[in-house]
């Protein structure tokens, strides 16, 4: 009888635990992950060119973005804004693990290409 609840636990804890594992991504589906994220990208570096250093922010919806080719922060409802590096810009580029985007300096090149590469596009030709 022994066996047997011991048995029985075991099987409910191994159950349980594979409701609650991490669940596995496909193949497909982080295809489709990054392929939003890229479009999610393009969006938000088309949304950066209508902001500019005396544009208000919400910190809760808005609290990073790129105003006029420098990062910046949403403090107090205004932008602070940092310069990125020479040779650098801000930009946003798509996750590659998970849905979302990163707000960050890089160069032209490199933002065109983490998008690019996301939409299982090739990149454009010099």
């Amino acid at each position: 009888m022994k066996f047997a609840q011991s048995s029985l636990l075991l099987f409910v804890i191994l159950s349980f635990s594979s409701f609650t594992s991490p669940a596995v991504i496909r193949r497909q589906d982080i295809k489709e992950t990054r392929r939003l994220n890229a479009l999610d990208a393009i969006a938000l570096n088309k949304s950066f060119e209508s902001l500019a250093s005396d544009s208000t922010c919400d910190p809760t919806t808005q609290a990073n973005a790129c105003v006029k080719g420098e990062f910046a922060q949403c403090s107090g409802g205004k932008f602070v804004s940092t310069k990125c590096n020479t040779g650098l810009t801000c930009a946003a580029v798509p996750l590659v693990n998970k849905r979302g985007t990163s707000i960050l300096c890089d160069t032209a090149a490199d933002r065109d290409a983490r998008i690019n590469d996301a939409l299982g596009t090739p990149p454009p030709k010099p």
